[in-house]
Parts: structure tokens; C-alpha cells; sequence
């Protein structure tokens, strides 16, 4: 039986962002519809399989309405510039598709204008992520960045990493045992094109398989996304209660505050009164913030304001009133914490 973690790693990336307020696309039989290896979208050279097919959370104002298709990879390696490439090609190839039959070109030859120029269909303007399992090499991120092309990675993941060790263990179990490999692989196909239907822990009679889909379940409660200013995304996994009080000090008072985690040099705590999220640096963000703590903490509270200043956050939390909320960081926060730096300069 060949490798399954491919499938499994698609399934995981649609429930986390359809848990994050992204919504499944249904097909329409013509332009998107259901095909032997899933949801099949209509390019202009051919139509292109769709790992993960979804429609935002929102729309932009004034805009084509837009849909997103994830590219899911589980290679053992880092993923390269040629993937990058594939997705530019891919998400080119769909956004400039259009029908065109013989009746509108009869009707443009004859400049019949009150003739559609197009076959009469809604227009959806695509963008193309890839997510990875392992990461993204150098060489990726330079041509991603310039092609406004997302990336979305699981390596090295503190908050994914119980997912990462499941999704490796029920591979090799697959490997080995060729019925249940199979089977599972045809649930998670099926589960993918009929997304009215959800998976059970209980489908199968297989301990790794209840951990799959227990593990997505957790993250499923805990896990919403919060959109910066410059258009990336944050995963935020809402903390336990326990965990939670630990960072609720003056939260009255403060309002929205932000913190370094300090156990895990990628991982930070976000309060918005009360309500406690993990979440992790983008890599540029990361970077940057590498670059000004090894200099000195003022450039590291600039970090702070020039990407944090402003969240959109898609409110998951049974607490939250609204559903979606601009957070903006609490000014007395921020000249606390100019405050410190300032008396330490002194010391």
C-alpha cells in the first residue's frame, strides 16, 4: 500500500480552516465539480485537481467574490522553488479561464453587444496556498513573497506537533496493513467531496485512527485565525483555563495585551481581555524579531507595534460577542513595556 499521510494531511488542512471560519465551495457541475482524484476546477489548458477547495471567511468590498485552493504537501523534505512555480502556473491558469462558445464569437464578430461576452457565470477570483508538513526551503519563500502566493507550514510546529507524530504513526500502520490503508484512504476521499458528512473516530476499529481524528477535534475547539494588517495569518490555539489565568494580570486594565512565551522561542501568548491564544511567528515576522532582540528591546517593541497593532480575529470562542473583532493593542500596554525598557536602560 503506497504512502496515505498525503491524503491524511489534506483532510487535516481542510478541518483546520473550515474550524477557522473558511467554508467548503459546492461544486456547480461545470466550472468546479467532482472528479476520480476529488474537486476538479476549470483551467484554460485543463481542469486542475483541487487538494483543498474553500471560500474565506469574508469577502473585500468592490471585489470579484474569492475562493482559496490549498496545494497540500507531505513530502520528507522541505518544499522548493518548483512547487512555488506549480502554484503560480495554477492559480494563472484557472483565474484567466473563461467559456467562451461559438455563439458569443459570432456575436463579437458582429459587434452584437448586447450579447454576453462571456458565457453568463459567476466569476470567482482564485489565490493558491501551499501548505507543507515540512517546511519550505530558502529558495521558496523570495518567489512566494513576490507572487503573493501564501505559505503555510507545519515544521518545527510547537502547537502541531502531536498532529505531525499522529499523522507519521497511522502512515506506517497504512503501510503495513494494505485493507486498512486503503480503506481509510477511500473514508477521507469520500469525506473530501462530501463535506456535508464528518468522519468518526469510530469508522474504523484502529487506536491510531481514533488519535487522528480526536487530535482534529482538539484542535477543532481551540483553534481560530487572526488576519494582520499585512494580510498573513495567525493560527491561535485558545489556551486551557489553568493556562489561561496565568496571563490574565491586569487584563482589566490592559485590555489586549501581547507576550513572548518565553518556554519556546517561537511561540506567544495573545490576551484579548481574558481570553488566552497561543500562536506563532510567521518566518519573516520571526526573523526580524530574532534580528532585534540580538540588538537591543526597543527595536523588538517596535516589532510589536508595526505587526500587531491591529488583529482581525474570527472569534471560535463560546465567550467572544462577536464574530468577527478588530483588536488593537492597549496603549497604557505598550507604555508599560516602553516604561521597563527604559528603566533598565537607566540601571
Amino acid at each position: 500500500m503506497a504512502s496515505i499521510k498525503g491524503k491524511l494531511f489534506e483532510y487535516f488542512v481542510f478541518r483546520l480552516l473550515v474550524a477557522c471560519g473558511f467554508k467548503p465551495v459546492n461544486p456547480d457541475g461545470l466550472l468546479v465539480y467532482k472528479g476520480g482524484p476529488g474537486l476538479m476546477v476549470q483551467g484554460i489548458g485543463q481542469p486542475h485537481n483541487a487538494d483543498v477547495l474553500l471560500s474565506p471567511p469574508i469577502q473585500t468590498p468592490f471585489y470579484y467574490p474569492t475562493r482559496l485552493i490549498v496545494e497540500c504537501k507531505c513530502y520528507n523534505t522541505a518544499i522548493g522553488l518548483p512547487q512555488i512555480r506549480n502554484a503560480l502556473g495554477l492559480r494563472d491558469d484557472i483565474n484567466n479561464f473563461e467559456i467562451v462558445t461559438e455563439d458569443i464569437l459570432e456575436n463579437r464578430k458582429h459587434n452584437r453587444s448586447s450579447k454576453p461576452k462571456f458565457h453568463d457565470t459567476k466569476r470567482y477570483v482564485y489565490q493558491v496556498a501551499v501548505a507543507s508538513i515540512d517546511g519550505f526551503a530558502s529558495t521558496a519563500f523570495p518567489f512566494a513573497k513576490a507572487h503573493r502566493i501564501p505559505l503555510i507550514s507545519f515544521a518545527h510546529s510547537a502547537m502541531f506537533a502531536s498532529i505531525r507524530q499522529v499523522l507519521s504513526d497511522l502512515d506506517e500502520l497504512a503501510v503495513t496493513n494494505n485493507e486498512l490503508g486503503r480503506a481509510i484512504s477511500s473514508r477521507l476521499s469520500h469525506a473530501m467531496l462530501h463535506t456535508e458528512l464528518r468522519i468518526s473516530p469510530n469508522d474504523f476499529d484502529n487506536y491510531e485512527w481514533r488519535r487522528y481524528i480526536e487530535e482534529i477535534s482538539t484542535i477543532e475547539r481551540r483553534i481560530t485565525i487572526g488576519l494582520l494588517e499585512d494580510g498573513s495569518i495567525l493560527f491561535l490555539l485558545q489556551a486551557e483555563q489553568e493556562h489561561a489565568q496565568l496571563y490574565y494580570e491586569d487584563i482589566q486594565e490592559d485590555g489586549c495585551t501581547i507576550h513572548w512565551h518565553g518556554g519556546n522561542d517561537n511561540v506567544w501568548v495573545l490576551n484579548n481581555h481574558g481570553i488566552t491564544y497561543y500562536f506563532e511567528l510567521p518566518k519573516e515576522i520571526y526573523k526580524n524579531w530574532v534580528h532585534s532582540v540580538g540588538e537591543q528591546r526597543r527595536d523588538a517593541l517596535r516589532i510589536k507595534r508595526d505587526y500587531f497593532s491591529k488583529i482581525v480575529l474570527f472569534n471560535r470562542s463560546e465567550q467572544a460577542n462577536e464574530e468577527i473583532s478588530i483588536l488593537h493593542f492597549s496603549e497604557r500596554f505598550m507604555r508599560r513595556a516602553e516604561n521597563a525598557i527604559y528603566e533598565q536602560d537607566d540601571n
